[in-house]
Formats: structure tokens, C-alpha cells, sequence
């Protein structure tokens, strides 16, 4: 009769299945991301809402005006690169590698894009924000055709309506960019972190 015995150093000690944290599933880590995202999200949508505000300052010469633009440009730049990294830095375990930084970067910025959009339109609805779009949309017509669309609609909504759609167009394309940035910066800061 034999007898095999183990030797002290391999014997393993194993958890029971009960013991052990719970695994976390997808769904439950993209439940962790929502309320850091929204706020992230919040907070650049007003900052880049604070910009398109000071681009409506009236400069007394054209040079001025160049510069307030390039400098709200390069202010928003900086912002969307911003909001990438909170998105990065808040988002906690639920990101582990470089593209999901990138990923989380993007939603925050899209939605904080949207969100500036949103202000923006509310803005053109009531006349502050692209005047002379919804004008010129107006003074591109005929006298002809401003009598019909004149029995259809008044001049007036067709301004809106011009300034709006301006509005809903720039947004979008804004929103685009400003996620693009993002997940720049979010890769940025998963990487320097």
C-alpha cells in the first residue's frame, strides 16, 4: 500500500464561491458612468454657452472683433480638451484603457456640444443670436415670392425659422467637434495618468 502525502508549501487555500465580490457586468459599470458624464456634460455646455455669450459683444472695429473670435476659438478648444479629461478622470475604474477614456470623453462632450446647442437656439428663437442669418434669408427672396410665402407665412417666422435651423445646423457640426476633442483629451489624460 502506498500512501502519497503533500508536501505543506502546495496546499491551496480557495475561497468559497459565496466569499468573493461580485463580478461587475456591463451594464452595471455603464450605470456608474451616467451621474460623473451628466455633470461633466452640464458644466461644458455652459462654458461653451459662456462663449458663444461673448461672442455677442459688440467691438468697435473689425481687428477687434477677429481677435474675440480666434480667442473664444482657442477658449473653446481648451474647454472640449477639459471636458475630455474630467469625463477621464471622473469616470473612476469604468475605464481601464485608452479607447474607453476615449469613448467616455466622447459622450461627455456631444452631450455638452448639444447642450450649448440647445442654449444657443433658445437664444436665436428670441432674436439675440444670428439676426442677420434669418435677414438674409429673407431679403435672398423675390418681392414675388415674398407675397406668396407672405399669404403662407409671415416674414417674421421665416426669419425665425432661418435662424433656428442656422442655429440647429451650427450646433450639430459644433457638437460633432467638441466630441472629437474630447476624446482627445480624455485619451490624453488616460495615458499621462
Amino acid at each position: 500500500m502506498a500512501v502519497v502525502t503533500q508536501r505543506p508549501s502546495h496546499i491551496r487555500y480557495t475561497k468559497a464561491r459565496h466569499d468573493r465580490p461580485p463580478q461587475q457586468t456591463n451594464s452595471h459599470k455603464r450605470a456608474l458612468l451616467v451621474p460623473p458624464l451628466f455633470r461633466v456634460s452640464l458644466f461644458g455646455g455652459l462654458c461653451l454657452t459662456m462663449l458663444i455669450l461673448i461672442n455677442l459683444i459688440p467691438v468697435p472695429n473689425p481687428l477687434a472683433g477677429i481677435s474675440l473670435v480666434l480667442l473664444t476659438l482657442a477658449a473653446s478648444f481648451v474647454i472640449c480638451l477639459a471636458i475630455g479629461s474630467l469625463a477621464a478622470l471622473l469616470s473612476g475604474d469604468c475605464v481601464n484603457c485608452t479607447r474607453k477614456g476615449g469613448e467616455v470623453a466622447w459622450m461627455a462632450g456631444f452631450w455638452a456640444g448639444i447642450i450649448a446647442a440647445i442654449i444657443a437656439m433658445l437664444l436665436a428663437a428670441n432674436g439675440l443670436l444670428l439676426v442677420d442669418f434669418g435677414q438674409s434669408l429673407v431679403n435672398l427672396r423675390t418681392p414675388e415670392q415674398l407675397e406668396l410665402l407672405s399669404s403662407i407665412i409671415s416674414i417674421h417666422s421665416l426669419a425665425f425659422a432661418g435662424r433656428v435651423s442656422g442655429v440647429l445646423l451650427y450646433g450639430l457640426i459644433g457638437s460633432l467637434m467638441s466630441a472629437l476633442v474630447s476624446a482627445v483629451g480624455g485619451m490624453v489624460c488616460f495615458k499621462l495618468i
